[in-house]
């Protein structure tokens, strides 16, 4: 039997981004899609700020429109602070379809807690994950099959480590849409400035690093995963 002498406690944040081809440019004529871009750096800034973050917290990327791919694989990209190394290419085409991210999402999580074990992190210790947390932000209504979207969903959702799910509307979303794919403790979260798509985003990644250093502290299981204290609400309108 194998002999463990301490534990590693990881948080795993799973962000998934809609670069279909309306993220080009808002109706400010900004481009949101360079405003995504800008996640994952601000992530690696974070985790060189917050050491601690920086060693319990890892982090996946997917991109999706019509299909879905996996920009950061979870569990493999190292730490936040590594993150500045990868280089993440976002073009923004093709459809909403939500199914495809969901099952992707899936995927990467169930790949997850091997990942760690490979990666060279453990040194022996015993591996412990907390319930992951999905951030899934798109600018429009899904268009994909809804009976397929929502078996995609439920596979998701009753997986092994069963996330968290967070969803966030920008531009054109779809609030019932958003209602209706959050779960647990997630949230469904509307952008109040439809046609300033990549201000909202901005305000997302503000909120985004104040989550992720709040998964590592002290946590309250009966309340929702985001603090509603952190939302600025000229910016967001919370779902019921």
């Amino acid at each position: 039997m194998s002999q463990y002498y301490n534990e590693l406690v990881f948080n795993p944040f799973l962000a998934i981004l809609d670069v279909s081809s309306s993220m080009r440019l808002d109706r400010n004529g900004n481009s949101p899609i360079a405003t995504e871009a800008c996640i994952v750096p601000e992530l690696s800034r974070l985790g060189r700020e917050h050491p601690t973050v920086d060693q319990t917290t890892t982090a996946g990327l997917i991109l999706f429109s019509t299909s879905a791919e996996v920009a950061l694989p979870i569990g493999a990209s190292g730490r936040l602070s590594q993150l500045d190394d990868e280089h993440i290419n976002l073009n923004a085409e093709g459809f909403t379809h939500f199914g495809t991210a969901f099952d992707l999402a899936r995927t990467e999580l169930e790949a997850l807690p091997q990942r760690l074990r490979d990666s060279g992190q453990l040194h022996g210790a015993r591996l412990s994950l907390r319930r992951p947390l999905v951030v899934m932000v798109t600018d429009g209504a899904a268009n994909d099959d809804v009976d397929e979207r929502d078996q995609a969903w439920q596979r998701l959702v009753n997986s092994k480590l069963s996330p968290n799910i967070v969803m966030v509307g920008v531009g054109d979303a779809d609030p019932d849409q958003l209602k209706r794919y959050k779960n647990r403790r997630g949230v469904a979260l509307l952008s109040k400035t439809p046609d300033d798509v990549s201000g909202a985003l901005t305000g997302l990644i503000d909120l985004m690093q104040g989550t992720i250093i709040a998964m590592g502290e002290a946590d309250n299981a009966s309340q929702p995963i985001i603090d509603e204290s952190m939302i600025d609400d000229d910016l967001f309108e919370i779902l019921e």
